[in-house]
């Protein structure tokens, strides 16, 4: 049942209850990203918000959460609560997905406690490589459909 309050007196005068909101989450019905045990994030490379369904497949299809590079946030591709990296959220995944992502060194500093990356990246020299543990050199808008593919049949 649902609570209504018609009306609150605190009595005589205003009492201080020192209620401060530190933090607040829009729940979604999607996976936290504080919380996700795999997240799946995209860069610069995914070339615009339109192509973006793509990590949310993969994502859904995993039980994944989202999460982006700092210049996609600051685009407004998505929102800034996906944002991870050392100015973003600090997360450390069981499995990190960075497709598109070069792998600067603020964004390093926001998942480098991942325990499995896997990274997608046109750029064979790009800093995600070195951190990596499985990378792919080549264009994420050709291996995210296969890595959804290879998803969606291993869960049956």
């Amino acid at each position: 049942t649902d609570l209504v309050v018609e009306s609150f007196n605190p009595g005589l005068g205003q009492a201080d209850f020192g209620l401060t909101v530190e933090q607040t989450q829009q729940v979604t019905g999607k996976i936290l990203l504080s919380e996700a045990e795999i997240v799946v994030a995209g860069g610069r490379g995914m070339k615009g918000p339109e192509n973006w369904s793509g990590i949310e497949e993969l994502a859904e299809v995993l039980g994944a959460g989202t999460a982006c590079s700092r210049p996609v946030s600051d685009e407004g591709w998505r929102p800034h609560g996906e944002h991870v990296g050392q100015t973003g959220k600090i997360i450390a995944p069981n499995l990190y997905f960075a497709l598109g992502i070069s792998g600067a060194i603020q964004h390093l500093g926001g998942v480098s406690g991942s325990k499995v990356i896997v990274a997608v990246n046109k750029d064979p020299d790009a800093p995600i490589f070195e951190a990596a543990d499985y990378g792919i050199v080549g264009d994420v808008m050709k291996v995210l459909p296969q890595f959804i593919e290879a998803a969606k049949e291993l869960k049956g």
